[in-house]
């Protein structure tokens, strides 16, 4: 328990001591003495006035401690708004720990992810120089081919130049046969003494012949080996064609391959990229989740999000510059407000300000369309900024606006709202239902009837303890039911004030 507290508590104690003791020495005082008030009889006189001192005793006691106490008038005003304050808090508390949570289990899974990407990157790199190492072997292995092939082609014109030259001595052996025949011929014909000589002739011819059959045989063989080399050579053509056939195929493969990896490794690495870009988004976010949250643990929040900030009323038919100059108004007096709660601007920005939301939604282009939305209204307008979320002590708080239709919605003397109240029930009764009256009905009433209300404050703030009680002894006075009326003191728009009247009828 605190000071405050503690004195209030003593403050009551004595206030119920100073009770007692006034009340029995006015008890006996009015009981010596027998004194009538209003007609009524001593003892009941003297019970009227020592109840009435008992309730005024406390009640003063109250009041002033209060009018001493800023804190203590501060609880008692706004007790449930501070409980109800502090469950946000803890509540916002929570969810950024639920969202620290999530974004740390979104980092991890996006690290997974771009391991096992660079994995991929590695078997395609792998994958791709295999593809080079058999395209080399392939390339190496077919100007083999060509080198032997080469080689084939110059045997194959050497044995065509000797086939030819062997062909060119039959020739000439043939010719020189004929030639000796005819001359044998001639010979026999014209000496029979040539015969020894045809002898002769005859073992050279036998002997040429011979020659000449081996010379056949040996074409023969000359031509049987060109025909093979030949088919050699057709067959090493055909392979050489099915090989170069096999290199253009395995070269537009390794292009394929080569396009299809090298798209694959870009793809790849730009998902690298992008998910290091991710994962750098949420590290930062993480960051700010984290300071947002010592922020939520540290510091003081000054406004809840969505709770108002500032309000401007706008009059009908309003040129672009004068709307510009209504939200500037607006802005100025949420900084304002802002500044006087704690927050801080940075650099030339206010304490409060629109914020850039994405690259679309500017801080200009907010400004820009709420001017849009009041220029030229045949109506009047209601320009409300809110928090945009929950700001905190020392930061800049960031606000959205909303524009309403300022429309009337009660005339001067238009009655509100009434209650019967029995003038006969005690004093705390009738405060009871008059306060029930004013905070309850009255506000859910206009509420209804279009009034847009000051988040956190009351519509009827100027009706003072002071009016309840005397609107009390004026119904008690009557010591009988009677209706109080609420009517409207002037003319009220939606955007308020609301001042009232009472009528007891």
């Amino acid at each position: 328990m605190d000071f405050t507290s503690a004195a209030f508590v003593f403050l009551l104690c004595l206030a119920g001591a100073l009770i007692a003791f006034v009340a029995d020495n006015l008890g006996r005082h009015l009981g010596k003495n027998r004194k009538s008030l209003f007609g009524l009889r001593p003892r009941h006189t003297a019970t009227l006035l020592t109840t009435g001192a008992g309730f005024l005793v406390p009640l003063l006691t109250v009041f002033l401690v209060t009018v001493a106490s800023r804190d203590l008038r501060t609880i008692l005003v706004e007790g449930t708004n501070l409980i109800k304050r502090r469950d946000l808090a803890e509540q916002q508390a929570a969810q950024s720990t639920a969202d620290l949570e999530k974004t740390t289990q979104r980092l991890t899974t996006v690290q997974q992810k771009a391991e096992a990407e660079t994995k991929k990157a590695a078997a395609a790199e792998k994958l791709s120089r295999a593809s080079e190492q058999r395209l080399s072997t392939a390339t190496k292995e077919l100007e083999n081919r060509r080198t032997e092939v080469k080689k084939l082609l110059t045997q194959a014109s050497a044995l065509r130049e000797t086939l030819a030259g062997l062909r060119r001595s039959l020739d000439t052996s043939k010719r020189s046969l004929d030639q000796s025949r005819r001359q044998l011929r001639d010979s026999q014909a014209k000496n029979a003494s040539l015969v020894k000589e045809s002898k002769d002739l005859d073992s050279r011819i036998k002997y040429i012949n011979s020659e000449l059959e081996r010379s056949y045989e040996q074409a023969r063989t000359l031509d049987q080996d060109l025909q093979q080399k030949e088919k050699l050579l057709g067959e090493l053509s055909t392979k050489i064609e099915q090989l170069e056939g096999e290199r253009v195929i395995a070269t537009q493969e390794l292009e394929r391959v080569a396009r299809q990896f090298g798209a694959e490794l870009e793809r790849v690495k730009l998902d690298l990229d992008q998910k290091r870009s991710e994962l750098d988004g949420l590290n930062v976010a993480a960051k700010e989740l984290e300071q947002g949250l010592l922020l939520t643990r540290m510091v003081n929040i000054i406004f809840a999000r969505n709770e108002e900030v500032a309000r401007v009323v706008v009059p009908a038919r309003v040129t672009p510059e004068q709307a510009r100059g209504y939200v500037a108004n607006a802005l100025r007096d949420a900084a304002a407000v802002a500044e006087a709660r704690g927050a801080r601007g940075k650099g030339t920005s206010r304490a409060a300000a629109f914020l850039d939301i994405n690259e679309s939604v500017t801080a200009e282009a907010q400004r820009e369309e709420l001017a849009r939305q009041i220029t030229n209204q045949p109506e009047p307008k209601l320009i409300i900024l809110t928090a945009l979320w929950n700001s905190f002590e020392g930061e800049t708080t960031g606000v959205r606006g909303t524009v309403f239709d300022n429309r009337l919605i009660y005339r001067e003397g238009d009655l509100i709202t009434e209650i019967r109240v029995d003038g006969s029930a005690s004093d705390d009764a009738v405060l009871g239902t008059l306060r029930r009256l004013v905070t309850v009905n009255l506000a859910d009433k206009i509420r209804r009837d279009g009034v847009i209300p000051v988040a956190g404050s009351n519509q009827a703030g100027e009706v003072t303890l002071e009016e309840l009680l005397r609107l009390t002894r004026d119904v008690r006075a009557e010591d009988r039911q009677i209706r109080v009326q609420i009517l409207a003191r002037q003319e009220i728009r939606a955007a308020g004030p609301v001042r009232i009247v009472f009528r007891l009828r």
